[in-house]
């Protein structure tokens, strides 16, 4: 018999909380980009000093601008890199500050050992909770460790990136689409929440699915609204109360973040409200 978590963990509690006292459903990603590391969406070559002081006050400046909008900030690994330990805990004593909670978008999977390796700093830095790929197994074990440190787990579970149409939803396994078979494991496990794509093939269905599945207390993240053109009345149709709508490149390199993410905030919220 497989054991069933009730979920009352130290992320999803404080999520709950940050939620009601911000009256806040988004969050903002921080993928700083410097010049040269793609065409476009990037630091503004006038701004670019140090790399890890350019990348980390870029975001101080984000940050600051956009709180009164956001309970939540999304940290991207692959755009932060540069940093050390004293800048992650810079950046996280931010977020805090803030008011929001701090998710690090590491899409972690490995074999046990190396992922507990990596919760270990994950704690460390000051993150509230991580992003996990459930692709090499260790959901369980992960989840479990993870939560013994206060770190909450949300899970890649249907992406929505043409590439991830054929391994997640067009790959079965015992007459089961992945996307499913991950959904159900999330909630097996104790698991947090999943990462659900709000642009691209991703359907109103499917998103009920798996709310369905894993139950009203989880956690469902949304990326992609905003310039990557995720359709958020699907979102708000079958998502679920407990939700995070990411808001990206739209807001992060707008002209003006607080001004972006307002607009975004004004038209999302209100529609929220209306069902809960």
């Amino acid at each position: 018999m497989v054991k069933v978590v009730v979920l009352a963990t130290r992320f999803v509690e404080r999520y709950k909380q940050l939620r009601e006292e911000k009256r806040s459903i988004l969050s903002i990603g921080l993928d700083p980009a410097l010049p040269g590391q793609r065409d476009k969406y990037h630091i503004p070559q006038a701004r670019v000093g140090e790399p890890r002081e350019t990348l980390l006050e870029f975001c101080f400046e984000v940050l600051e601008q956009v709180s009164d909008y956001c309970c939540a900030a999304k940290a991207n690994t692959q755009y932060l890199l540069p940093l050390c330990e004293k800048d992650y805990q810079r950046l996280n004593h931010v977020v805090h500050k803030l008011g929001m909670v701090s998710i690090l978008d590491h899409k972690l999977g490995d074999i046990g050992a190396s992922n507990e390796a990596a919760l270990y700093w994950v704690h460390r830095l000051g993150f509230d909770a991580i992003t996990f790929s459930p692709f090499p197994g260790n959901l369980g074990e992960t989840t479990r460790v993870a939560q013994q440190k206060g770190l909450g787990v949300l899970v890649l579970t249907l992406m929505s990136n043409p590439e991830a149409e054929l391994f997640m939803r067009r790959a079965v396994v015992d007459g089961l689409p992945i996307y499913k078979q991950i959904a159900r494991q999330v909630f097996e496990h104790g698991a947090d929440g999943c990462v659900v794509g709000a642009t691209g093939h991703v359907t109103t269905d499917e998103i009920r699915w798996i709310r369905r599945t894993i139950g009203e207390d989880r956690i469902i993240l949304f990326p992609g609204v905003g310039a990557q053109g995720g359709r958020v009345e699907h979102i708000l149709e079958a998502g679920g109360e407990n939700i995070l709508i990411h808001l990206g490149r739209a807001v992060l390199y707008a002209e003006n973040p607080g001004g972006k993410a307002e607009e975004y905030y004004n038209w999302i919220m209100p529609r929220f409200r209306a069902k809960f």
